[in-house]
């Protein structure tokens, strides 16, 4: 389910009504904004979507804060590259901050905030009556299919779930929670990729249902969430078909460095093409927690590749900076250019399966990975003692 309620206010109060297509609706007002490492592009465009969708949820997008606005609200914002997570309770602070700065917001509209900062406990999102927070990040735990349609879900889902009264601080006692996914709204997941069967059956059960219409809400609404979700069901299945109708081109790795997918050049930087050429060579991954433990695995690719190389340069893409140390981390910065460099070559849809994800296990461990299986790897990386192995057509070549 991936979120949680910490308190819901009595549903209805005085809202205003409006005309749309000869009836007369309740129009809530959704008003979506972002914290200001959150990507303002990708704002726009999950707005587009879900404002694509007429109904009596209107969506709308507000000004950001800025981080010192932030700051304000939160002393941990003077430095965002430095806040790994942030508790329920310092996100619903922030929402209800932005809230009481925003004069024209009534307590009656949802406010919902998409951060890149995970939560954690691992959450995507979760509610506090009319206040919401999206974790904007991390969706290729789930999918390879573009973030928008992942976060807008779990807007809709999260309104649907206010308007229920469905509480979750009461797991075992709350009967529209469903602990086995079977497709609905409300399914927990409480292993994240059990979100993907919800995403894909884009479905509100006939309990569900039910439980809506005892707190009054309307068709129109149910309808409006129904027709999101269908939007975002095609894109989860078309994406599955075309993977399974177009085979995916190999990846070829030459000596020098170079990498092509199917005869195109993907230009990148040293540091993020070592990052990217290591992923390969480990295609089980490496965990998200552990990468500076890790970090000898890039260092020999790097070693190999670099001519001059800068003794820190590893240990500051990998390891979290020292104190007295100006330099921030710069693996995450690393794998958002590997892939829009992906994405500019090969297409969106393509690129996605060739994307550095963040993947969890059965173990609930995070690790980034490559989600390709072997047989795509045609020329592999492979470190052993002070040379680099290059495995082509089953045979080995050694390189000093």
């Amino acid at each position: 389910m991936s979120r949680m309620m910490i308190q819901i206010y009595p549903l209805h109060k005085t809202i205003p009504m409006a005309i749309f297509d000869g009836l007369n609706l309740l129009i809530m007002n959704v008003y979506l904004t972002n914290t200001p490492e959150f990507s303002n592009e990708k704002l726009d465009e999950i707005i587009a979507l879900l404002q694509g969708i007429p109904g009596e949820l209107k969506f709308d997008k507000k000004d950001s804060f800025t981080q010192s606005q932030y700051k304000w609200l939160n002393p941990r914002f003077q430095d965002i590259e430095e806040i790994d997570s942030l508790t329920f309770k310092e996100y619903f602070d922030l929402v209800q901050g932005y809230r009481e700065f925003q004069k024209d917001i009534k307590d009656e509209d949802f406010v919902i905030l998409i951060s890149s900062i995970r939560h954690d406990g691992n959450w995507f999102s979760a509610f506090s009556h009319r206040n919401i927070f999206v974790h904007g990040h991390e969706w290729d735990i789930i999918s390879n299919v573009d973030s928008k349609f992942g976060i807008a879900y779990q807007c809709v889902e999260n309104i649907f779930q206010s308007l229920i009264d469905l509480d979750i601080m009461h797991i075992n006692d709350e009967p529209n929670i469903h602990h086995e996914p079977i497709g609905c709204i409300n399914d927990l997941c409480g292993y994240k990729p059990e979100i993907l069967k919800k995403l894909r059956m884009a479905d509100i059960c006939d309990s569900c249902y039910a439980r809506s219409q005892s707190k009054g809400v309307s068709d129109f609404i149910i309808t409006q969430i129904l027709d999101i979700l269908e939007v975002i069901r095609k894109e989860f299945v078309l994406s599955g078909r075309f993977k399974r109708k177009h085979p995916l081109e190999q990846i070829k790795i030459y000596p020098n460095g170079k990498i092509d997918i199917g005869g195109k050049n993907i230009v990148l930087n040293i540091l993020p093409k070592v990052l990217y050429i290591c992923l390969l060579k480990n295609l089980d991954g490496i965990p998200s927690d552990e990468v500076c433990e890790n970090k000898d695995l890039f260092e020999q690719i790097y070693l190999k590749l670099k001519k001059n190389p800068d003794e820190l340069a590893i240990q500051r893409m990998c390891c979290k900076k020292m104190k007295g140390d100006k330099h921030t981390p710069t693996f995450a910065i690393y794998k958002r250019r590997i892939n829009e460099e992906l994405i500019k070559k090969l297409g969106t849809t393509i690129a996605n399966y060739y994307f550095v994800t963040l993947v969890e296990d059965k173990n609930h461990q995070n690790l980034y990975r490559v989600n390709l299986p072997e047989d795509k790897l045609v020329l592999s990386c492979i470190i052993k003692r002070n040379y680099i192995y290059l495995l082509k057509n089953q045979q080995i070549y050694e390189t000093s």
